[in-house]
């Protein structure tokens, strides 16, 4: 009987150890994931400024 109920404390051990690395990889992907959004949202708004400043500026010029 003993045998058996250490063999369960193992199990369960196990388990729990198996959530918290679950839990750690899980949170270190939403950070990543807040952090390369914030950096997309950046990269893409330089983007459309710089491409408006082109057209406007090609706009101003009598290419006739």
């Amino acid at each position: 009987m003993l045998r058996l109920m250490r063999r369960f404390d193992r199990r369960g051990q196990s388990i729990v150890e198996y959530l918290i690395i679950a839990t750690v990889i899980v949170a270190a992907i939403i950070a990543i994931r807040s952090k390369v959004s914030t950096n997309m949202n950046s990269l893409f708004n330089n983007a459309a400024n710089k491409t408006n400043e082109a057209a406007t500026s090609l706009g101003s010029l009598n290419l006739e």
